[in-house]
């Protein structure tokens, strides 16, 4: 109390503290996933500045009702040349995957018989392994229904993997289970 400059030295550094929350805040937003990508065989959780090559189009920026993440389907080309020069980019050249790059991007509707497809029915998750089964058990009193009701596939994300519940009829998310899906 009663030094000179006391009240400025006080401004300078609620100035600093409050910038670095700020740029603390813009940095864990930023690096949120945004994405739930759907490619060949699983989901992966991708935040919008970990795409490559081409902008993510503004149809899939936005959401669908109900939804926080955006869910969007990686379609492998068709043309066997082009789908050899993806294999070639991406093991040789070391360039990302279809799932982080938005020119394989379509809507997620494009790509239910997919989904479908590759999905693996929820009941097989009720075998062996007592924590997973409990788990899911866990969900499906909790959420009702039975198991056949229901696939799953996996989530891959930077903190862990998980796995998507989707309906088996409409091949919509239902719900992410934080718990192993291999």
């Amino acid at each position: 109390p009663g030094k000179r400059g006391l009240v400025i030295d006080h401004g300078i550094l609620g100035a600093v503290e409050l910038a670095v929350a700020i740029i603390a805040a813009v940095m864990l937003f930023q690096g949120r996933p945004y994405f739930a990508v759907f490619a060949v065989d699983r989901f992966e959780a991708v935040a919008v500045q970990e795409t490559v090559g081409s902008p993510v189009p503004s149809d899939l920026l936005v959401g669908q009702p109900g939804q926080k993440q955006r869910i969007v389907y990686a379609q492998l080309p068709e043309d066997p040349e082009k789908l050899s020069a993806l294999i070639y980019e991406t093991v040789f050249d070391g360039m990302a995957d279809i799932d982080h790059r938005p020119e394989f991007w379509k809507p997620y509707s494009a790509g239910i018989a997919t989904v479908k497809a590759a999905a693996l029915p929820l009941e097989s998750l009720l075998g062996n392994d007592e924590p997973r089964a409990a788990a899911v058990n866990s969900w499906l009193v909790k959420y009702g229904g039975s198991s056949d009701e229901y696939i799953y596939l996996p989530l891959r994300g930077k903190a862990g993997d998980a796995l998507i519940i989707l309906s088996a009829d409409t091949a919509l998310p239902v719900a992410t289970l934080a718990i192993d899906p291999w």
